[in-house]
């Protein structure tokens, strides 16, 4: 009664998203919360990732107010499956360049 059962679509199995998810996801002001992001921010977006529109990430990108960077891997879905060496070595560049 108090969830959905979702399909995922990387592997094949279900997984329970709760009614609570749904209402806190509708309440959250994603623009005022990047607004607010002051630590450099990476964000890896896939552009085969039919989970999350691309669009999105460029949306955050504009929106955030700090040092940023939006790097598109080409071919990649919404896990990075076939990608996770590239998003790796993105992720730890970044990490090293601003984690000191």
């Amino acid at each position: 009664i108090g969830y959905i059962t979702i399909l995922s679509t990387h592997t094949g199995k279900p997984w329970e998203v709760g009614r609570n998810y749904f209402e806190t996801v509708l309440k959250i002001d994603r623009e005022e919360l990047l607004r607010r992001v002051k630590c450099p921010t990476l964000i890896i977006h896939g552009n085969k990732d039919e989970d999350v529109p691309l669009n999105s990430s460029k949306k955050a990108i504009k929106i955030l107010n700090c040092i940023k960077e939006l790097k598109i891997i080409k071919g990649a879905d919404h896990g990075f499956y076939e990608q996770l060496e590239e998003f790796i070595d993105l992720t730890v560049g970044w990490f090293k360049k601003y984690l000191k």
